[in-house]
């Protein structure tokens, strides 16, 4: 893949020509062939001799040797068992070599030994080396080593110069060139404490030393070249570890190890090296091991770029990158998870697109094509492509796509042979016979020269966009979509045209294909235009549900494709009606709790009732094939009343559908958590402006009669009901026939009435009855049911509320032989008379049993004598007798317990006053004294139907007060 290529040429074993390096530069991707300059190699000298050891000059077998050539290259042969050498491919040039002959691993050690030659074509050069016994050096932190120099210090140290030889392969790394050395200079050796042949062993005085190499020609895994340099300064370092010596450095593959085109992939500017490895994947770290003496088990070497940063790289024209976390080199494979970056296709959104392609596998000859599975999706501007089973393969222009889908928001356009570009979209065929609504249903191109393409011009903006343009010729739709949800079979909606534009313009009109399609037999639609996303679109039409006074309204018709089966939805519409009355019904707008719903036959919405006077009812509206009506829904609603509250509503309006008008809205609901009501409690009420119900009953518990015929009418404002009746009921063993009141509300509920009562043994008294459950009675409320006794005060089981009934009454009585009378002397005045009356009360509580009742009679005789004298003289006298009694009688077992109480009071008076003249009359009375006198017995009684009884007496009155007003 580079444009650049260096060559060692290496002659034959037996050639008498020196090795040789070839460039070439500005290659260039080409099936065709193309010639080169040719290579030429040099001759070469040949050097050969003898290698002995000693005086005795023995011949010395496996000897090296070599002529050094450079970075840890040698030119080297070895002697054979009569200590012969032969050393070809001798450089000509320069005219004078050094030639070092050495032995390694000999205990004591072989001295190297070098001599300098003039070289001709043909050489003779003997060496004699002699041996070591001071110290051994044979291994330095486990490398073979090849000491050419020795030079022993002050300090006990010596200073040896020489290279590690037969450096060792590992599972990971091997030399390009096995006869690579790594020399050194002035080593520091110390003894150590190990001896060999009782010869101080030598060791490195330092953990490390610098070689004198800048880098390293390696293979990794056999498979590409690399160049190790190093880390940090200018020469490679020697470490060790335990004793085991290691090279670490930055180690970058080579761009010649790839035999394939730049054009394909390229890594980068830099014509040597294509990108960094690092310790593992997912890291960044490039100080690497490559020789180990230690051993070094296979791995995988993570990568990045030549910076140690993440790897960018160009494929087949895109620009790419890699991840480091999943990227990574081993055995014959280069694996990159690749990201690729496409920007500049018209009107694509965003302008820079990044694909995740996958994992890119790159071998020395060639990569692996990219076959993909996961979508590719961007969008043109609001068009939103999607393409899946992509390929990127070596000899391809860009990514090719088999099939694709372009989203328009209202149709699916099939796509076939797409092929992306780095900087540009290709769109091999739009199948527009194929579309679809958004994926739900399929649309009927009725046009013959539908257009699809990248417009210059286009839109309401007149700028570049996409377009896809459908026009009807001749009278004809341009497209025709059937068989949705609640059509009829064989109705089609019509479009004449059909344009949609990229910037989400668009040119859906019926034109001249305007109709009405009725849906489920009930709702009537205008088409108008439509919308759509995944898998659902949006049909805008007029909506007539031919409902008294509701005028056609605009609407939207959703149909949808979620799980293979098309499905209808009805976006809430503006639903709101004024029928008699002042009731009004809105539907509810919500999206989200399918407040209006379109089935076969029947259409409903959600919404709420009120009336002017304040009620507020949730309610729906329906409309069926043949009639129209709004009723309460739910029907476990309350109207709150305090305490309690009218719940359980039921109503309904109906529609009048041949007058098209609607008729008056009716509701009923039950009288609920108001102690003392029972039985049938439910009230109905019609809405006539005011809220009225008529001949209405009411229940009451304990009382074995009911309220009927009621008038009640429902006072919003102020949660009141409020009613008159007119009263002709037995209730218990009273008969009563009057006029009553009736209220509920917050504070509870009451009647309050007035008329006459006929009670056994006593006969017809004006009476007042209050019955009811009312937490605060008002003093103008007492007065009312007061004024029907004698006795004005206000007993107190009705003082500030009431919770039961409670029944009053009065009535004259005839005075025997008591005739009222005066008489007038002149000189003296007097008057005489006498009055006599009958209270009777009867009560019970809620909180009773129901069969026990109060009951309560006083009768009163109230006898008088008043006298005056001329001679301002006054007197007086008065005399009461009272008879009452009270107590509770258990109806349903005849038991009772009464308590009696019968009492006489006098009262005498006389006032004597001075008489003076005055202005008036003559004569006034003034300066007034005198002396009164009060005296009452009474006696208590009680008995009860067990046979007991007891009696007493005492002093006062049965009423309990000092006058004689009375108060029981």
């Amino acid at each position: 893949m580079a444009e650049h290529f260096d060559f060692i040429i290496t002659p034959p074993a037996d050639a008498d020509y020196e090795a040789g390096t070839y460039s070439l530069s500005g290659v260039k991707n080409s099936k065709e062939m193309k010639n080169y300059d040719p290579a030429y190699l040099r001759k070469s000298a040949v050097i050969n001799g003898t290698v002995t050891l000693g005086v005795a000059k023995t011949p010395l077998e496996g000897a090296t040797v070599y002529i050094e050539m450079g970075n840890g290259k040698n030119l080297e042969t070895k002697t054979d068992a009569q200590g012969k050498y032969v050393l070809k491919g001798v450089p000509m040039t320069p005219a004078t070599q050094k030639v070092w002959a050495s032995k390694q691993g000999a205990v004591p050690n072989i001295i190297s030994h070098a001599e300098n030659i003039s070289v001709k074509q043909t050489n003779t050069l003997d060496f004699n080396l002699q041996t070591d016994k001071e110290i051994v050096i044979d291994k330095i932190f486990g490398f073979d080593v090849d000491v050419q120099s020795k030079e022993k210090q002050k300090d006990g140290t010596w200073l040896i110069s020489g290279s590690l030889i037969n450096l060792p392969s590992n599972d990971n790394f091997s030399l390009q060139d096995n006869k690579q050395t790594i020399p050194f200079t002035n080593l520091k050796i110390k003894k150590s404490s190990e001896t060999k042949n009782n010869i101080p062993v030598g060791i490195p005085a330092e953990a490390k030393f610098p070689s004198d190499i800048a880098g390293l020609k390696l293979m990794v895994h056999h498979s590409f070249g690399v160049v190790q340099t190093p880390e940090i300064g200018d020469v490679m370092m020697v470490s060790s570890e335990n004793n085991k010596g290691k090279i670490k450095g930055k180690i970058a593959v080579q761009q010649s190890s790839f035999k394939f085109s730049q054009n394909y992939i390229s890594f980068g500017s830099n014509q040597d090296y294509a990108f960094a490895l690092t310790d593992k994947p997912g890291s960044f770290n490039t100080d690497v091991v490559s020789i180990d003496a230690a051993g070094y088990a296979k791995k995988k070497f993570g990568i990045a770029d030549l910076n140690g940063k993440e790897l960018t790289f160009s494929l087949i024209g895109f620009k790419a990158k890699a991840n480091n976390q999943k990227s990574f080199l081993e055995d014959s494979n280069i694996r990159l998870a690749t990201i690729l970056s496409v920007e500049n296709i018209p009107a694509m959104n965003p302008s820079k697109l990044e694909i995740d392609a996958g994992e890119l596998v790159i071998h020395p000859d060639k990569f692996d094509p990219l076959n993909n599975s996961n979508p590719i999706k961007f969008k043109l501007e609001n068009w939103e492509f999607s393409g899946s089973n992509w390929v990127l393969q070596q000899n391809s222009s860009g990514i090719n796509i088999p099939d694709g889908t372009l989203k328009t928001g209202v149709v699916d356009i099939p796509l076939k042979n797409v092929r992306i570009k780095p900087n540009d979209f290709e769109i091999g065929d739009a199948q527009v016979n194929g579309l679809t609504l958004a994926g739900v249903t399929p649309v009927n191109v009725v046009a013959k020269n539908p257009v699809f393409g990248y417009n210059p011009s286009a839109g309401n903006d007149h700028k570049p966009h996409w377009e896809l343009r459908i026009i009807g010729d001749g009278g004809q739709p341009g497209v025709t979509i059937g068989n949705l949800p609640g059509m009829k079979t064989g109705d089609l909606i019509k479009f004449q045209k059909f344009s949609l534009f990229s910037n989400g313009d668009q040119i859906i009109a019926p034109g001249n294909q305007a109709q009405i399609i009725t849906f489920y037999d009930v709702l009537k639609a205008k088409p108008i235009g439509l919308t759509g996303g995944d898998k659902y679109f949006d049909m805008s039409c007029g909506i007539d549900l031919d409902i008294p006074q509701l005028e056609e309204v605009s609407g939207a018709i959703r149909f949808s494709k979620p799980a293979g089966e098309v499905l209808f939805e009805l976006f809430p519409v503006n639903v709101s009606l004024h029928g008699p009355g002042g009731v009004d019904f809105n539907a509810n707008l919500q999206f989200n709790d399918h407040p209006q719903q379109l089935i076969k036959g029947r259409f409903t919405a959600n919404g709420t009732i009120r009336d002017k006077e304040g009620i507020i009812l949730k309610g729906q509206l329906n409309r069926t094939t043949t009639a129209a009506w709004i009723e309460v829904n739910p029907k476990n609603q309350k109207l709150k009343l305090g305490n309690g509250s009218m719940a359980d509503i039921e109503g309904k309006m109906d529609a009048d559908m041949s007058k098209g008008e609607w008729k008056n809205f009716t509701f009923s609901g039950r009288m609920d958590g108001f102690k003392g009501m029972q039985g049938d409690t439910r009230k109905t009420f019609t809405v006539y402006g005011s809220v009225t119900a008529n001949n209405q009953k009411v229940e009451v518990k304990n009382i074995p009669s009911a309220f009927g015929d009621i008038g009640i009418t429902y006072d919003v404002p102020n949660s009141r009901f409020i009613g008159d009746l007119q009263l002709n009921k037995q209730i218990g063993a009273l008969y009563i026939s009057g006029t009553a009141n009736m209220v509920v509300d917050g504070s509870g509920w009451y009647f309050l009435a007035g008329g006459a009562v006929q009670t056994p043994g006593i006969g017809t008294l004006n009476a007042g009855m209050m019955i009811g459950d009312y937490s605060s009675i008002s003093s103008d409320i007492t007065q009312k049911i007061m004024q029907y006794a004698y006795d004005k005060n206000v007993p107190p089981s009705i003082q500030n509320k009431v919770s039961g009934f409670f029944f009053t009454g009065m009535k004259d009585l005839p005075v025997i032989n008591v005739p009222d009378y005066s008489v007038d002397l002149g000189v003296i005045s007097a008057s005489f008379g006498a009055k006599a009356g009958l209270d009777a009360r009867m009560w019970m509580g809620f909180d009773d049993t129901g069969n026990e009742y109060g009951i309560g009679a006083m009768a009163f005789v109230h006898a008088y004598l008043k006298g005056a004298s001329i001679t301002c003289t006054k007197f007086g006298a008065e005399a009461r007798a009272e008879l009452g009694m009270k107590g509770i009688y258990t109806s349903s077992n005849g038991n009772f317990s009464l308590k009696g109480c019968g009492s006489f009071s006098i009262n005498g008076s006389i006032e004597q006053c001075v008489p003076t003249p005055c202005w008036s009359d003559g004569i006034c009375c003034d300066y007034c004294g005198g002396i009164g006198v009060s005296q009452g017995i009474r006696v208590d009684l009680s008995l009860d139907s067990g046979g007991n009884t007891d009696l007493s007496f005492g002093f006062g009155n049965c009423s309990g007060q000092s006058n004689m007003t009375g108060n029981w």
